[in-house]
Order: C-alpha cells, then structure tokens, then sequence
C-alpha cells in the first residue's frame, strides 16, 4: 500500500508538472493561428508540436528536478505536513519558470540549441 501511495504521488506530480509546463507554452507562444491556406496548416502543425512535445519534455525535466529537490530537501526539513503541498507545488511552479528561462537563454540568446 506505501507503494502504490508513492507511486501515485509520483504520477500526480509528474501530470501536474507537465500540465504546468504546457500551459506556460502557450502563454508564450499566444493562442493558435487560424489556418486559411495549405501553407498554415503546416504552421498549426508546428504550434501544435512546439506546445505539446516541447512543454512536455520540459515538464519531464522539471518533474525529475522537483523529485530530487522534495526527497532530499523539502520532505527533510518540513515537519508540519500543512505547509507540505503549498510549499512543493511553489516549487514546481518556481522550476516550471526557471526551467522555461534556462531553454530560452540557450534557444535564443545562446543559440545553442
């Protein structure tokens, strides 16, 4: 049973993670362009592309990231469980963020990617 608890625990972070990361995909990129020629239609499919595998693997690494920080830091040092989720889900959001400025850096000012 502490397994599966785990185990839900991870698979809801990771969901959440991702949805976050998504989400702010599409705060950056604005709402999808209306397709009237073939030639927008390749550009609806590029938007779709970027907003989904491009969050979602940035939302993977974020979720990595979180579980490492929350096994070793968060979970150590908090022993009052009802500042527990506020503080872990600012966390995400904070490594949603800076995860998502770290790609922009090394795509566009660094051209590294």
């Amino acid at each position: 049973m502490k397994q599966l608890k785990k185990s839900l625990f991870y698979i809801l972070w990771t969901i959440v993670s991702v949805l976050l990361s998504v989400g702010l995909n599409y705060l950056i990129l604005g709402k999808k362009p209306i397709s009237k020629t073939k030639l927008m239609l390749l550009i609806d499919w590029v938007y779709e592309y970027v907003l989904f595998v491009i969050g979602g693997i940035r939302g993977l690494i974020c979720a990595v990231i979180f579980f490492i920080i929350n096994h070793y830091f968060i979970k150590q040092k908090i022993e009052q469980k009802k500042f527990l989720f506020s503080l872990q889900f600012l966390v995400l959001i904070l490594l949603t963020f800076l995860i998502a400025k770290i790609h922009y850096l090394l795509e566009f000012d660094l051209d590294y990617i």
